[in-house]
């Protein structure tokens, strides 16, 4: 009888530290995971957003419409500001239009939102990973937004 108690002690607590082990590389795998996708979006920001955004900026500048990049969660946004009144609400950039560009970490996808009104949060444009964001799409949702607060939508 004690023989059988301890060979199932072993077989249980056996059991037990397999699936300890696995949790604990899962957690290990996961960790490793979000550091990449971290690196890769820091990447991403300095290579492609930052530059395509302050491309824009000059642009849209150009064109008599204030933009300028500036932070917007754990992101990026382009803020158009708004000389309509109908579309500025708050002070500084709060309730300004814009196109914010944000990671999640969890998901490892890159999320676009887009607020024309300048309340509240915005509408979900796409989720993308940063090897999939481009200066071309960055541009096409910059415009998009212009298009939806000054005139013609495509």
């Amino acid at each position: 009888m004690a023989e059988d108690i301890d060979n199932e002690l072993a077989d249980i607590m056996g059991a037990y530290r397999v699936r300890t082990a696995e949790k604990q590389q899962k957690v290990v795998a996961a960790e490793a995971a979000i550091q990449a996708f971290s690196l890769a979006w820091q990447e991403c920001v300095r290579k492609v957003i930052s530059p395509a955004l302050t491309e824009m900026q000059t642009r849209l500048n150009k064109q008599q419409i204030v933009a300028h990049p500036g932070s917007f969660d754990q992101g990026i946004a382009m803020y158009i500001a708004a000389r309509d009144a109908r579309l500025h609400h708050g002070a500084g950039m709060d309730g300004q239009p814009y196109l914010a560009i944000v990671p999640n970490y969890q998901a490892q996808r890159v999320h676009f939102e887009r607020n024309a009104s300048g309340n509240g949060r915005g509408s979900g444009v796409g989720d993308f990973t940063p090897a999939e964001i481009t200066t071309e799409l960055i541009q096409g949702r910059v415009m998009g937004l212009i298009r939806e607060l000054f005139g013609t939508v495509k």
